[in-house]
């Protein structure tokens, strides 16, 4: 039965902090515009003294403005596009105080990542956890209008729902807010946080919960979910949750499920982790990793994970992660719980750096193909450590390539009229008249006519009551003043014996297309196709 899953949370409380309530916001600001970039046309060309492809950097005259001097550089044949050079007075990584203890933010490469995006808006991470500090100082510009849902309460969430701290933790890797001096950054500086609540004040809660909390953060639009829980004892083909989670997926939500803090394999039976040990293509099953011994130590498998290289994806940082904790404070915890919000982070990331471009399987798959590689994660996971600047420069080029458009199917017209023989008759002229897209008959005759001949020979003559004493082929040019031009292409047939046998032959191959895959196979090249046929028996 559902109630008795009951689910733990995947974390560990180590020290508590303060966090101050100064606010800020991250500001490139130009300084003077004093010069703008030019590209050309010819992107291989090199100007100037800056050696950059297809770039030069030009100095403005004395008497130009800026839109003056872009106008008249524009003009010129060989310009592709100009835009001001400007002046950035800091790179996108954070002013917050504690940014240097986030060990983990830094193994991932977040900094290089922020050069190119820094979150938005616009992309929702639905948290489902024990709730979401609303007011923390670090949170509370970063939640969604709508803040969230409470599965006890079945109302929205509250100030001071989080009795246990744990779901604001989470909340606080995926979109604390970033660069503004104060307290900690998330891989998000901006974001739209959306809580669901199903676990207590001691961390527990019920499978019906999650069920509540899928179907609500689909409908409220969360592209993606961060799930830090397990459950034990269900079933790896069939189950509610699975069916849910495969649910969301077909509306393109992405499910990251932290792997389990019981240092076991989910690729075995034994007893695996759900949900991240479900096998579907929406989840991404992310396992935890702790510092390396010093400075110049790689990260390694945090001894408590669980792992599995067919059923856990990637690793991330998750041990001793600095983030928020109600109310107003900060705080390390450990476990593949925190693991889990910087690969849900780094998918919405991605996603605001792309401006929804692509979809979730494709964040998916670019998360996971461009993980680095490490011998510490040989044989526990399937792919390597998270990289989010390698992933963000992949899912940039992706975004940018322009979509393949299927052709639109041609329509098939209905063929003409069929004029039928009169059955008794055995020998007589049988009229097939063709109606074939084109203007020359001479193409069509050199090309394909004497096959179509043969064809209907052969057509007809798979009946050994059916004779056949000759054939004659005519073509009619249509007048070039049609906007629609078609041949009119004739084959008379003299039947000695047979002739309503072959002409029941020939209207079902004309019908079916087996005249023209006979040609085609024939000629080893397309056909001509024709438009409309007419059969007449004399």
């Amino acid at each position: 039965m559902i109630t008795n899953n009951i689910i733990r949370f995947l974390g560990a409380c180590i020290l508590l902090c303060c966090a101050s309530n100064v606010a800020g916001d991250f500001i490139i600001s130009p300084a003077a515009v004093d010069r703008v970039i030019v590209q050309y046309a010819n992107l291989n060309a090199t100007r100037g003294r800056n050696g950059l492809r297809g770039l030069e950097v030009v100095p403005l005259n004395e008497e130009d403005t800026v839109q003056q001097a872009m106008s008249r550089l524009e003009s010129l044949p060989e310009v592709l596009h100009v835009e001001p050079d400007y002046m950035v007075e800091a790179l996108a990584i954070p002013n917050d105080n504690r940014w240097p203890l986030q060990w983990g933010l830094h193994a991932i490469t977040a900094e290089k990542a922020w050069d190119f995006s820094t979150g938005s808006r616009d992309v929702t991470v639905c948290v489902i956890d024990s709730g979401v500090d609303i007011t923390h100082p670090e949170l509370k510009d970063n939640m969604h209008p709508t803040l969230g849902y409470d599965t006890f309460t079945q109302k929205a969430l509250v100030q001071g729902n989080d009795f246990n701290g744990h779901g604001s933790h989470v909340a606080g890797i995926v979109a604390a807010i970033g660069n503004n001096t104060a307290g900690i950054s998330g891989l998000n500086w901006k974001s739209s946080i959306l809580g669901c609540k199903f676990l207590d004040a001691d961390g527990v809660g019920y499978m019906s919960g999650i069920l509540s909390c899928i179907d609500y953060c689909v409908k409220a639009n969360a592209t993606i979910s961060v799930n830090s829980y397990t459950l034990q004892g269900l079933n790896r083909r069939f189950s509610i949750l699975k069916d849910a989670i495969e649910q969301a997926g077909a509306q393109d939500h992405l499910f990251v499920a932290a792997a389990g803090n019981s240092g076991q394999n989910n690729d075995l039976d034994t007893n695996p982790s759900f949900p991240a040990a479900f096998d579907l293509p929406n989840i991404i099953s992310v396992a935890a990793m702790e510092a390396g011994e010093d400075a110049n130590s790689p990260p390694k498998l945090a001894p408590y994970s669980n792992y599995g290289v067919s059923t856990t994806h990637i690793a991330a940082p998750g041990s001793n992660i600095l983030s928020t904790w109600p109310p107003s404070m900060l705080a390390y915890l450990s476990g593949t719980s925190m693991a889990c919000p910087h690969v849900a982070g780094a998918a919405a990331l991605l996603r605001a750096a792309t401006n929804g471009k692509l979809s979730n399987r494709q964040i998916k798959s670019i998360i996971l193909q461009t993980a680095r590689n490490m011998t510490e994660l040989k044989g526990a996971v399937s792919t390597g450590m998270l990289d989010l600047d390698a992933a963000m420069q992949s899912a940039i080029l992706l975004s940018q390539i322009p979509p393949i458009l299927s052709p639109a199917p041609a329509p098939t017209p209905a063929p003409a009229p069929i004029v039928k023989a009169n059955p008794l008759k055995q020998q007589g002229t049988l009229t097939i008249v063709l109606e074939i897209p084109g203007t020359s008959c001479q193409a069509f005759i050199r090309a394909v006519q004497p096959t179509y001949a043969s064809a209907f020979r052969t057509v007809a003559a798979v009946d050994r009551a059916v004779k056949i004493r000759s054939v004659k082929n005519t073509c009619r040019a249509p007048s070039l003043s049609h906007t629609d031009p078609l041949l009119q292409f004739t084959h008379t047939i003299q039947f000695r014996q047979g002739l309503p046998s072959a002409m029941n032959k020939i209207q079902a191959a004309l019908t079916d297309g087996s005249v023209a895959q006979l040609v085609e196979k024939r000629r080893k090249k397309t056909p001509f196709i024709f438009r409309s046929f007419t059969i007449a028996a004399a």
